[in-house]
């Protein structure tokens, strides 16, 4: 199998990390999961398309991991259009997949035949508070632009982001002088909101006065929206997002990973949770995102768009696998007259962070207590994914 996009570099990295025994077949598990984020890895936010060669290699890549009995999926803050669709449609006929959008407020399967299949599952309560958060957003004008911006100008998306429905985005255009433009056509002098914006900083100054605008409505009292509605900012997609912050099935906290696994099961009082399609859950999982890694002031960290897919609380009906890499136990629970629930704080099996540099070497660190390995793009991920998979389960 050729890997045209791995440098012999990249091999040798590779073959260390391997040989070294820093990643093992532990780190690759037969029958688990790969989940991708979607935007800023297979596609790129500045045209809303595949990056060249993304598409052919997510086919391969699906094809190829069926062998082991993985699964690929896809997790996004994004909507089901294009990042939902496009990652669908790369998926070969008979394959099963599927793709949580919205930050895990909504799912759609994909079954072996083709046919698909959508659940909303945001907490209508919190939905209610979704919709009187933009009520409210005339406090700030500049955010209530951006709101009102549904129309394509100069041959670019409206700032109001399409194919949400249970997510209230904002995405910004990627050519400042036509965000000028938009907002100086509804009354709007960006310069005299942020002063000392321009094309270089604008896309941080937007998003971080929007999420302030967002966050201060939120944690109004007298709105009552703290516990309802979160705001998430992505800025490699250009993008704030006003989500429900509740699943309506059992009132869990929504984000990525919680809309993953619990929107592949059926509740029911009298059975509890049943498997709908199949099970996915994180301690069993790969992860492959861009923003997985982002450096503080305190040193390298997870990034918090990502985190919820990477490291968290989870349950283990009888107790962790061996292989599964636990950071530290909580406690445990009667889960059924049969089996003990233990629950351990875990982390995903392996993390690549697409950084998106040409020029950055492949590099394995463990960030919080989490393999992760630097990679320069989605692309490239999907063949080094392949590679160590050919070579550590041989």
């Amino acid at each position: 199998m050729s890997y045209e996009h791995l440098k012999q570099a990249d091999r040798r990295v590779l073959n260390g990390l391997l040989q070294d025994k820093h990643i093992t077949s532990r780190h690759l598990p037969l029958g688990g999961v790969s989940a991708w984020d979607v935007m800023g890895v297979i596609m790129n936010p500045k045209t809303n398309d595949f990056y060249p060669g993304a598409q052919e290699g997510l086919a391969r890549f699906a094809t190829e991991m069926k062998r082991y009995g993985v699964m690929i999926i896809a997790t996004t803050n994004g909507p089901d259009q294009p990042e939902g669709k496009f990652f669908l449609g790369a998926i070969p006929a008979g394959i099963e997949t599927f793709v949580v959008t919205q930050g895990g407020a909504k799912i759609t399967f994909k079954h072996a035949d083709g046919k698909t299949q959508e659940r909303i599952t945001a907490h209508p309560d919190d939905m209610a508070k979704l919709g009187e958060l933009e009520t409210h957003a005339g406090r700030f004008p500049l955010v209530a632009a951006l709101l009102r911006d549904r129309q394509p100008t100069d041959g670019l998306l409206p700032s109001r982001t399409e194919f949400y429905d249970a997510n209230t985005v904002i995405t910004l255009p990627n050519d400042y002088a036509v965000l000028r433009r938009r907002l100086r056509a509804e009354g709007v002098r960006l310069e005299r909101v942020i002063p000392g914006i321009d094309e270089n900083n604008y896309v941080t100054e937007v998003l971080d006065y929007v999420r302030h605008g967002f966050e201060e409505i939120i944690h109004d009292p007298d709105l009552n929206m703290a516990d309802a509605v979160q705001v998430v900012v992505k800025p490699t997609n250009r993008r704030v997002y006003a989500l429900p912050q509740h699943l309506y099935m059992v009132n869990a906290p929504l984000n990525k990973n919680s809309g993953a696994t619990l929107d592949t099961r059926h509740w029911s009082p009298e059975t509890g949770f049943q498997i709908f399609f199949r099970e996915y859950t994180f301690p069993k999982s790969t992860y492959t995102a861009d923003g997985a890694r982002v450096e503080t002031a305190q040193g390298p960290d997870i990034g918090s768009a990502e985190a919820s897919m990477i490291k968290g609380i989870s349950g283990f009906e009888g107790g962790p696998d061996p292989d599964d890499n636990i950071l530290r136990y909580r406690g445990q629970s009667v889960a059924t007259s049969r089996h003990t629930l233990i629950i351990a704080e875990a982390t995903a099996r392996l993390v690549m962070n697409v950084t998106l540099k040409d020029d950055s070497p492949l590099r394995m660190d463990w960030v919080r207590g989490v393999p992760m390995l630097d990679v320069r793009s989605g692309v490239q991920a999907l063949q080094a994914w392949e590679y160590l998979y050919d070579r550590a389960t041989r």
